[in-house]
């Protein structure tokens, strides 16, 4: 009866993966693609993805008692960072013309000047959790919860500033849609060519079940997203843009290389403290870190090629 029921589950988990997905990912393109409320829900959206991300992050490395991470200040240093980077990229549009709404410009007057903030909130949540380890804890396992708080941040913040920057861009929705359908596409693809075709085992020992085959088929599926995509953008829309078909293929393989590594390494997380998923918040996925950890990487690296290929022209 047992073995019945492991054969029969694969089939219940795809149902999931797809009945999860679909409205979130109605939901992510309506936040991107509508202009009203200057993008408020596209702020809202990252505030909740990054805070759900983040805990998740601080549960995973919470080895025990005197071994964690500092959860709120770390939570509230990520809030902060967001409003942070959404108050700038509201300033840029506003040097452009668009007009803001008085919620707008009070953050903007509050958060978008030329103080550090960024380096400001780091300190500042470096120096609280300090003083909550003196007061409340004992001195041992000090390094590692100042170093899980802090890179927790990196990990599941600094990203999502990558998305406002690619937002302030001219054709920066089409630019968030296409980082983050194809490392997604590099998911779909290497779980169904995998489950189906593979044979040839990576030997990689984070993640053994994973096959050659799979990364090959989430790769050829990613360029194949990726060019039907641009091809909807062009011909649906007004405008062109800037990026052509012989182009996708090789921006495909970076996101799949850098979908791969967030994949390994988000697996080499869940080794490491030996849990299957990062929460079962989300049926079917797991938790917004398994369902992001492709994300987390493709967002910078996408990011970083756009702006070296001059197509990111960011304002001061």
């Amino acid at each position: 009866m047992k073995g019945d029921l492991a054969e029969e589950a694969p089939l219940p988990e795809t149902l999931q993966r797809f009945l999860t997905a679909i409205p979130m990912a109605l939901l992510g393109i309506a936040s991107v693609t509508l202009e009203h409320f200057n993008w408020l829900a596209s702020f809202f959206a990252t505030i909740v993805i990054v805070l759900l991300g983040l805990r998740e992050f601080y549960q995973l490395a919470s080895r025990n008692s005197e071994e964690r991470p500092f959860v709120i200040p770390g939570l509230f240093c990520g809030l902060v960072l967001v409003i942070y980077f959404y108050s700038c990229f509201l300033q840029i549009h506003a040097q452009t013309g668009h007009e803001l709404t008085p919620f707008s410009s009070f953050l903007v007057a509050l958060f978008a000047t030329r103080l550090p903030w960024v380096v400001i909130f780091l300190i500042l949540t470096i120096m609280a959790s300090a003083f909550i380890q003196l007061f409340t804890r004992k001195s041992h396992g000090v390094i590692y919860s100042l170093s899980t708080t802090l890179f927790g941040l990196v990990y599941t913040v600094f990203p999502f500033g990558c998305s406002f920057v690619l937002f302030t861009s001219e054709n920066g929705p089409f630019y968030i849609c296409l980082l983050f359908i194809l490392p997604i596409s590099t998911d779909v693809g290497g779980y169904f060519i995998g489950r189906t075709f593979g044979k040839h085992k990576t030997g990689f020992a984070v993640s053994p079940s994973k096959t050659y085959e799979g990364y090959i088929g989430g790769f050829v599926f990613t360029v194949f997203s990726g060019l039907l995509l641009l091809w909807s953008r062009n011909n649906l829309l007004e405008g062109i843009i800037p990026i052509s078909y012989n182009e996708v293929p090789f921006i495909a393989l970076l996101v799949t290389i850098a979908s791969i590594c967030g994949d390994l390494l988000e697996s080499t997380f869940k080794r490491d403290i030996q849990v299957k998923d990062s929460s079962r918040s989300l049926p079917g996925h797991g938790g917004v870190l398994d369902l992001m950890d492709a994300i987390y990487w493709s967002l910078p690296v996408g990011c970083i090629y756009l702006f070296l290929r001059g197509f990111l022209e960011i304002p001061s």
